[in-house]
């Protein structure tokens, strides 16, 4: 991305922006593609900023993001956006598309905007649009956003799918109700890896009934080629432009993905539903090393999830091992007892809590667009009686159960957005 042109440093940009008052927002159709006169379901909202002259909105954003001010930027959209629907008349047959920054839920919003959500979510039918770039660099508070928004009774939908294929394996976890595709799907001719990501979007769709959404429709050939790819909702200036809000001509007929409610660790979820056996620590090395070297080699990088029961396990070589993982994959995290934020390079650590009944399991996760396992594993005895090392004995469960390997890793990472975000 370009830098905006511009006087002085970016700080300064923002302060323009957000002195000049609200963006002007515009509102662009989405529409059912399944029905043949394509009628208006929702509207996307876009905001403008006339006053920064060639700025683009993304650059602003870039700006705000450098200094600090990301969360000021969006809270001034998201609460336009919103007046905007609230002005308009538009009822809950009508769905807003609201893009959002996950970090800015991290911090209190302005009362004025408090009070315009709660409205809004009385009154519309908002889903918030979160892009795929923020699975990868803000894991933590995209995750915190969903859930809340959720709490809310919020629609959730993942923008720009394909920009980067590695992020893939994280729709399971954010389980969106609606996968927006990155319009080069509709406007380029597709390659081997595009070809690969849609096989993983429509997966994930079949599975759990989610909406695929094809944007940057111009022309009827583009048209083809997104009912062709599986969209059932199309967006683009074929339907038409950015412009003012109007009522939708038919409601979105769309079904909310079920959330997973995860046990509270990884051996106890499994080890409902499969019998376990035992093993000395030996024998769980040699499985733990296997499904390490298949997530090492899988042609999707998965995410990769572990828990070692204290920091004191997580040695040098391990170390350097998660650290490789990293480099491909989509999100590495550690788990344990006084485990630091980050343990290796790449990796994030989620340090739990010394009367977690986490502390006693030693579990890995490998979850990828087309593979996924789990093996879970809990110590017979307490940490005081334990004498040798490779002695130690463990019942342990091991799953290629998609719907299991989801749960135990959703298990994990509700313990990752606690230590990240200080919540209880």
């Amino acid at each position: 991305m370009s830098r905006p042109p511009r006087t002085g440093g970016g700080v300064d940009l923002v302060d323009r922006a957000l002195a000049a008052g609200p963006p002007v927002m515009l509102y662009q159709p989405v529409v059912d593609l399944t029905a043949s006169a394509r009628p208006v379901v929702g509207y996307e909202a876009l905001a403008r900023w006339p006053g920064l002259g060639d700025v683009t909105t993304a650059q602003l954003f870039a700006e705000g993001d450098r200094g600090g001010r990301l969360a000021e930027l969006d809270w001034t959209c998201r609460t336009a956006a919103l007046r905007g629907g609230l002005e308009s008349g538009i009822d809950t047959d009508t769905a807003l598309f609201v893009n959002v920054e996950p970090v800015a839920s991290r911090l209190r919003p302005p009362e004025e905007s408090r009070q315009i959500w709660r409205t809004a979510a009385e009154r519309l039918t908002i889903v918030l649009e979160l892009t795929e770039r923020k699975i990868l660099t803000e894991p933590s508070a995209l995750l915190a956003a969903v859930d809340e928004a959720r709490d809310t009774g919020w629609w959730i939908a993942v923008d720009d799918v394909g920009v980067n294929p590695d992020s893939l394996a994280m729709l399971e976890f954010i389980r969106p109700d609606m996968v927006k595709l990155d319009l080069t799907f509709v406007q380029r001719t597709m390659d081997a890896e595009a070809a690969r990501t849609l096989r993983g979007v429509s997966a994930y769709c079949e599975r759990t009934g989610a909406l695929m959404l094809a944007e940057g429709i111009e022309t009827e050939e583009q048209l083809e080629r997104a009912l062709a790819i599986g969209a059932s909702l199309g967006q683009g200036y074929l339907f038409g432009r950015p412009a003012g809000l109007h009522p939708g001509t038919a409601p979105l007929r769309a079904r909310r993905v079920s959330r997973i409610d995860a046990a509270p660790t990884p051996y106890q979820l499994i080890s409902e539903r499969r019998g376990y056996r035992i093993a000395r620590k030996a024998v769980l090395r040699q499985l733990t090393d296997e499904i390490e070297a298949q997530a090492a080699t899988l042609n999707d990088p998965p995410v990769v999830l572990c828990a070692v029961q204290s920091a004191s396990r997580f040695g040098a070589d391990v170390a350097r091992r998660y650290s490789s993982f990293a480099v491909r994959s989509p999100m590495v995290v550690v788990f344990g007892v006084g485990m630091p934020r980050r343990p290796a390079e790449g990796t994030h650590g989620a340090d739990i809590a010394p009367d977690d009944p986490l502390r006693d399991e030693w579990v890995l996760v490998v979850l990828g667009t087309h593979g996924a396992v789990a093996l879970a594993a809990q110590e017979l005895v307490a940490e005081s009686e334990r004498s040798v090392d490779d002695d130690r004995r463990f019942r342990y469960v091991m799953t290629q159960d998609r719907e299991l390997v989801v749960a135990a890793g959703m298990s994990l990472l509700n313990r990752f957005v606690r230590a990240e975000t200080g919540e209880d």
